[in-house]
């Protein structure tokens, strides 16, 4: 009767597909990128520095009311890739034999996307599109190997209001989903999976100036739904949310900027998939999180230093439901659909951004920078069947980093970008699991997982390659 709650928050990854201002919740460190994120950015080199440090193409994608420009044309095509691989040895026991041994299994996984999109901008109004195009390879020496296609799209319109710098901007987002990352190590000795789902998201910004500040506001509503086949389960997962953002951006000096960030990002996960690999049920869940953040950009001579710092305070609620009427031994009745057990995560995450541009003539320009995440929370658990409580602060408190760099080339009104980002400090979960008549040893995950801290697990290191190749075109 007793079940864990696990919540997978693959769905945050899928929604965030114009930007990371969605808030990714994540209770291990597991390896995850932001599959969906296509639009380029000269940000990308300089650690994701983005709170006071701006971006003429993926801030208006991000926020449609975030255009400063009055007569404006561009066309861009950036294919992007991500990559990882992960080899370890692992030990297992036959039964009945009770003979150990070691298997060595070996993981990659990678991604190719191509974005093709403009933007158009003129005195009184303006617009945007982007298509691209997304093929995931995921090959494992233990299980079937899985391919699939993605396609994103997104596009903005906006207004600038006659004689004024005001403007307001809708925008839209929508992906046909095939494939996410990782979710084939979730079904361990499954074969022919098939995933189909969509994400799409609505936004609406405002952008208007205030005695020498610019307010920048976001509103967003996101939804997210997908079913998982394969020749022995299905399941369904769904994700919906609503986002408010702003941020303040003041010009102290010519060379000193500050930037204010507030994002509250608040979501519903009503349907979460029963994946084989962990055996838990389907279970709703709330969260609510936070980010509070303070940037700053300084200039000086060729070389432009920029500067994020935010803290992050998430609250998740997810509970267990009978799937049965059950009569406990104390004479209790349990319903179908009675809550069982409440699970309660209070995260107190920091993040830290930092970054670099230097000119090195007027054609060229080298970037680099890195980011830091740390993440802290604690744990309540309220079995009501068992009538137990307990709070546990979790053994493993981690931080991840993240280290880029970049170089753009520009001549006329063509700009060719190149970035390359490395994801430290995450890795695989792998369960170490014996064999036993009828039983199979889990395979590897890894997604953004919400799993209470009681569980054995392993994390092995990998390092995740993100490289991106930008051409840019202005008229």
């Amino acid at each position: 009767m007793k079940k864990i709650k696990l919540a997978v928050c693959l769905t945050v990854i899928c929604v965030s597909f114009a930007a990371a201002q969605i808030i990714q919740i994540k209770t291990l460190p597991l390896v995850s990128a932001d599959q969906f994120s296509v639009i380029p950015s000269s940000r990308d080199g300089m650690g994701d520095v983005s709170i006071a440090l701006p971006d003429i193409l993926q801030d208006v994608f991000i926020n449609p009311a975030k255009m400063e420009l009055d007569s404006f044309r561009l066309f861009f095509t950036a294919p992007k890739r991500y990559s990882w691989s992960n080899s370890q040895e692992e030990m297992f026991r036959y039964v009945p034999e009770s003979q150990w041994g070691i298997v060595k299994t070996e993981n990659r996984s990678h991604i190719l996307t191509v974005p093709m999109g403009g933007l158009y901008v003129n005195k009184l109004l303006y617009f945007g599109a982007a298509l691209s195009w997304q093929w995931l390879s995921s090959n494992s020496s233990e299980e079937q190997n899985f391919a699939a296609e993605n396609m994103p799209l997104s596009a903005l319109f906006g207004v600038r209001l006659p004689g004024t710098s005001i403007n307001i901007g809708v925008g839209a987002n929508y992906t046909r989903i095939r494939g996410i990352d990782g979710v084939d190590r979730l079904y361990p000795g499954e074969f022919n999976l098939k995933q189909k789902g969509e994400a799409k998201a609505l936004r609406a910004g405002l952008s208007f100036p205030f005695f020498g500040t610019r307010f920048n506001v976001l509103g967003m509503q996101h939804w997210f739904k997908a079913e998982q086949r394969t020749e022995n389960t299905f399941n369904r997962d769904q994700n919906n949310g609503r986002l408010i953002q702003t941020d303040v951006i003041k010009n102290f000096t010519e060379n000193l900027t500050v930037g204010i960030l507030f994002t509250g990002n608040w979501k519903k996960h009503p349907k979460i998939p029963d994946y084989p690999v962990m055996g838990i049920p389907r279970d709703p869940g709330t969260t609510s999180a936070f980010n509070v953040g303070f940037g700053l950009k300084w200039i000086q001579d060729k070389t432009t230093f920029a500067l994020d710092m935010i803290y992050q305070p998430i609250d998740t609620k997810t509970w267990v439901e009978a799937e049965a009427g059950d009569v406990l031994w104390d004479g209790r009745i349990i319903h179908k659909g009675d809550i069982t057990m409440r699970n309660n995560y209070t995260f107190r995450n920091k993040m830290i951004r930092a970054g670099v541009e230097m000119a090195v003539n007027k054609n060229i320009i080298l970037r680099t920078g890195a980011s830091s995440c740390f993440y802290e929370y604690d744990y309540y658990q309220h079995n009501i069947i068992g009538q137990t409580q307990q709070i546990i602060k979790p053994e493993r408190v981690w931080n991840e980093t993240v280290l880029t760099g970049g170089i753009s080339f520009t001549t006329g009104q063509i700009t060719l970008q190149y970035s390359i980002n490395a994801l430290l400090g995450q890795g695989l979960v792998e369960r170490q699991m014996f064999f036993w008549e009828d039983m199979i040893m889990d395979a590897a995950a890894f997604t953004d997982f919400l799993i209470p801290p009681t569980g054995m697990v392993e994390i092995f290191p990998v390092v995740y390659t993100i490289q991106q190749l930008s051409l840019m075109v202005s008229l």
